[in-house]
């Protein structure tokens, strides 16, 4: 019995961490676009709280003001009055279902009242709202929540200085390196926000030394790496064998920062580096 419930658990898990990935490697954008309104009574600029303006409308007397919703699921309705009131008595109708606020008072500048918005479901496949109220002073605009993701792009950066450009091979590839030796560092300068990935190799020497470099950003320096001499059976440049990869990872970069690989041994270093936006 409890072999079986580590067995469950261990599987509750992997699904777990499945459904946590994406979030991991995605990232989305909430904006909330605002709705046209073709017929209304008198329309006035409102100021947001991103001090841009926008219009807000008035209903015709009597009548119910239509909003197109096609294709929009989450909007909220945002409503100001040019004289205060304790709320406004709205009806917002979708598809002719109808339903009544009570929409409470929030706050005041020297123009306008404004009131708490209505956060609004619509359901699928609906295609207009109205929007009707008995108060003649009561302006409304409505958004619409537009949902985008971000998905992370993976980039192939370029040396800003280096001492010469090869290309490693093997039989199934073959990728620009740059390098670098004790003369001649390599510098790299990151394009956008992100994280990256190295791939650090080395052509190796007679001596068989370990091979150590420097990784410095901005000029502070963040790790100092040995690599002891172990040749790759599949990678070469010119037909000559370089060390197997080593993996080095560098989180939270900085667009613009500088990251230099210094060699403190007497080795040419091989880099390739990929930066994943965030």
């Amino acid at each position: 019995m409890l072999k079986q419930m580590k067995k469950s658990i261990k599987l509750l898990l992997i699904i777990g961490m499945l459904l946590i990935t994406p979030i991991l490697f995605a990232k989305t954008i909430v904006n909330w676009k605002a709705l046209p309104v073709t017929k209304f009574w008198t329309r006035n600029a409102i100021k947001q709280e991103d001090g841009k303006k926008h219009f807000y409308y008035r209903p015709n007397r009597f009548e119910k003001m239509p909003i197109a919703i096609n294709g929009m699921q989450t909007l909220i309705l945002k409503t100001v009055c040019k004289k205060k009131t304790d709320t406004v008595k709205v009806t917002v109708s979708i598809d002719g279902q109808s339903k009544d606020y009570d929409i409470p008072f929030t706050h005041s500048d020297n123009q306008y009242h404004y009131y708490k918005g209505i956060d609004i479901k619509v359901p699928v496949g609906s295609k207009e709202m109205t929007v009707f109220t008995r108060n003649p002073w009561a302006y409304f605009r409505a958004y619409a929540k537009i949902t985008k993701e971000i998905k992370p792009v993976k980039i192939t950066l370029k040396a800003n200085t280096y001492k010469r450009k090869v290309n490693l091979a093997s039989t199934k590839s073959n990728r620009e390196y740059f390098i670098g030796d004790k003369t001649s560092s390599i510098v790299y300068t990151a394009p956008k926000n992100g994280k990256i990935k190295a791939l650090i190799r080395f052509l190796p020497l007679a001596n068989k030394k370990p091979c150590i470099v420097e990784i410095y950003v901005n000029g502070e320096l963040k790790q100092r790496l040995e690599m002891k001499q172990k040749l790759s059976g599949l990678y070469k440049v010119n037909e000559v064998k370089v060390s197997v990869g080593k993996i080095y990872l560098l989180s939270q970069v900085k667009k613009n920062d500088k990251i230099e690989i210094k060699t403190i041994s007497n080795h040419e270093v091989l880099t390739r580096w990929y930066l994943t936006t965030e």
